[in-house]
């Protein structure tokens, strides 16, 4: 049995307004200081309410060990979770990290060797990704997701075998402050997964490159290619669509008059039918084509921001609402150049 009532004390307490840890069995708390971007030269010793304080003003990592594991704390960090740091602090051994934050941004990930073996959302454990999660989903399996906060700090005690508790958190531990990365100015508002989801997609990472009222056309094809792909519309349909938007077809109102008509069935449908399960696909399926239909706006920017706006409403597998959130922002972000 988890030591809920730990994890939930300090879920709510302490960790409230957020946190990112990082569980390790290779590094020391030195090393996985450097491995997410402590500077060496601010090494000192403090307590995690010294750490928090500190993090008012400048990103601060707390570090010490917990049994025979590693374990790094950030009072409003997120280090940690980003893949290429958790891969490096998982090499030779294994690595767990737990981030949210106030805005109920959360992401649990899972390496083995430099490798992410499952990566998920604790608001949707159902939606899991990674080559091997295996052993994430016996974890998910043992444990409350409706008290998430709580179940994704259980996930670090099944991991670790040990309780990351007050006792721990009060203690002097190493402390860092985190170098500032020499990166390009996006002005993009990007969680540390949707960062990372958007680094990791060669497409996404070209539009924010060069983030101009030109590539809306570009956001809303890639709107398209989401919704389709969540719902498995009909390819042909899926084609045409693309065709019109990418080439400003002067059919593309017409088509759009027989998507929204098709969308209007399948919700009439939905609402006619018996079958179990059936009417919530129906209207998932519905929620597409209005994606579709939005998309064939003649305006640029009405199209990617009524379909990016639509298609929130959908239901995504692992990755798409990260996705999603990225597509939607950089929309957000032309929004005042138009």
């Amino acid at each position: 049995m988890v030591d809920y009532r730990t994890h939930r004390s300090i879920a709510v307490g302490p960790f409230g307004l957020g946190v990112c840890i990082t569980w390790t069995s290779g590094p020391t708390p030195e090393e996985l200081l450097k491995i997410l971007g402590g500077d060496a030269s601010s090494f000192s010793r403090c307590d995690f309410d010294e750490a928090s304080e500190l993090a008012l003003d400048e990103d601060v990592i707390l570090a010490g060990r917990l049994g025979r594991w590693t374990v790094a704390v950030e009072p409003a960090g997120f280090q940690g979770i980003q893949h290429e740091n958790v891969q490096r602090a998982s090499q030779g051994g294994q690595a767990l990290s737990v981030f949210w934050n106030a805005n109920i941004d959360a992401r649990v990930v899972h390496c083995v060797d430099g490798r992410i073996h499952a990566e998920f959302d604790p608001l949707r454990p159902e939606e899991m990704s990674g080559e091997d999660p295996s052993l994430v989903l016996s974890w998910i399996e043992a444990l409350d997701w409706n008290d998430w906060s709580a179940s994704a700090l259980a996930m670090g005690e099944l991991f670790s075998g040990e309780v990351l508790d007050e006792a721990w958190l009060a203690m002097p531990h190493q402390c860092a402050v985190v170098l500032p990365k020499d990166e390009p100015e996006t002005g993009l508002d990007l969680s540390p997964t949707m960062r990372d989801g958007l680094t990791s997609d060669p497409r996404l990472e070209a539009i924010a490159a060069d983030l101009t009222v030109a590539r809306l056309p570009e956001i809303t094809l890639l709107c398209i290619e989401l919704a389709s792909a969540t719902v498995h519309l009909d390819p042909e349909l899926t084609t045409a669509v693309v065709a019109a938007v990418r080439d400003g077809s002067t059919s593309r109102e017409t088509l759009q008059i027989d998507v929204e008509s098709l969308a209007a069935a399948t919700t009439a449908e939905a609402f006619n039918t018996q079958a179990e399960g059936s009417a919530d696909q129906l209207h998932q399926r519905a929620t597409a084509l209005r994606v579709l239909a939005l998309a064939l706006d003649t305006d640029p920017f009405r199209a990617a921001w009524d379909s990016t706006w639509r298609a929130g409403d959908l239901r995504y597998g692992p990755g798409g609402h990260i996705r999603h959130g990225i597509l939607r922002e950089l929309v957000r972000h032309l929004a005042v150049l138009v």
